[in-house]
């Protein structure tokens, strides 16, 4: 009967389908596989909360399609029923009436009851057929027991403190004048005053003797470890040698390389820049530092030795050399001080007169 209830084949009149979107689940709290499942499908939605979004989304409120049955219900809660398999086409169902949400909660407390018997007559049965071999004891603690003293309280006797002698009585008065009186700490050093400080040295006394007679120690065993080391066997030393000669072509492959068109064509392809590469090093050196040509003392300025620039020729021409300034210049290799070139842009924001030096 409560089978019938929960799931009939067809809708009753007073249920409707609809489609809850995500939106509409996380506002409902009714998130498919969260707060709904297939095994507990049905949740009860406040009918404030359904008022308030027609308010707010209006037409686009999954409750549209029952907006009139919603405004008429006379309950607080709407029932509202989750359909996993789309059995009546759409993924929920509502309830539209006080009397039909009561029949399907009553179903479903009834089919809750019966699976609680249910479960409870299994285990009913288990217990039946339980042997006494299945059976587990469980070690309660035992009852307190009055204290019956086997002769440990004297050992706790002798561990306690106990007075041997008389206590001392101390008496220190102050004269009334510095009761409240204000206090000034200040840091001192011990060695400033005479006898400002007693030093208490440790040493042996010769009278006193402590012998031992009982002493409480822990033993516990470990696992008996020792060191080895092991090391190869090193063979017979003996002497070894080798002999190697360097690798050339025989006679003939060196004809046949010397006359070969691609050896010829190289030669002819780099003999331009070996000519260039000689005559540069014929008339200069390279490892020559040019800065140190300049000048002969750094630092020196109108000295009497010769470290100054000075003007050879200078020429001015209205065509060539008019609003131009020399962006470049290329030093004599073997005349030293002397310019061989120089190169020439056009001027930016000032006047200049080209000079060769």
């Amino acid at each position: 009967m409560s089978e019938d209830v929960l799931h009939p084949d067809v809708l009753p009149p007073y249920m409707k389908p609809l489609f809850m979107s995500t939106a509409s689940q996380q506002i409902f709290s009714c998130v498919v596989d969260e707060q709904v499942t297939a095994d507990k499908p049905h949740i009860l939605v406040s009918k404030e909360k359904i008022n308030e979004d027609f308010y707010n989304r209006a037409a686009v409120c999954d409750f549209h399609p029952v907006k009139k049955q919603v405004e008429a219900y006379p309950g607080e809660e709407i029932l509202l029923v989750y359909d996993p398999d789309y059995r009546y086409g759409e993924n929920f169902y509502v309830c539209l009436t006080e009397e039909g949400k009561e029949v399907y909660l009553e179903a479903v407390r009834a089919l809750e009851k019966q699976a609680d018997d249910e479960e409870k007559n299994q285990e009913e049965d288990e217990m039946k057929e339980v042997s006494i071999d299945d059976i587990v004891l469980k070690d309660l603690p035992s009852t307190p027991q009055p204290w019956q003293g086997m002769g440990s309280e004297k050992e706790l006797e002798e561990e306690g403190l106990a007075e041997s002698r008389p206590l001392i009585s101390f008496k220190i008065t102050r004269k009334r004048r510095f009761f409240g009186a204000a206090v000034s700490f200040d840091d001192r050093s011990c060695t400033d005053t005479k006898d400002s400080y007693t030093e208490c040295a440790s040493f042996e006394d010769a009278t006193f003797d402590l012998h031992r007679k009982e002493h409480d120690c822990g033993v516990q065993s470990v696992v008996v470890t020792s060191d080895r080391s092991s090391q190869t066997d090193w063979k017979k030393p003996r002497n070894a040698n080798t002999q190697y000669e360097a690798r050339t072509l025989v006679p003939e492959e060196k004809i046949k390389i010397n006359e070969s068109e691609s050896l010829a064509n190289f030669v002819e392809a780099v003999c331009p820049r070996f000519k260039l590469a000689l005559q540069q090093n014929e008339i200069m050196n390279v490892f020559a530092d040019d800065y140190k040509e300049l000048v002969e003392v750094d630092g020196v300025f109108g000295s009497k030795t010769d470290n100054n620039l000075k003007e050879y020729q200078s020429f001015t021409d209205l065509e060539f050399s008019k609003d131009k300034t020399i962006s470049g210049i290329d030093w004599h290799p073997s005349i030293k001080g002397s310019c061989r070139d120089y190169r020439m842009n056009y001027k930016v924001d000032y006047n200049i007169v080209v000079i060769e030096y």
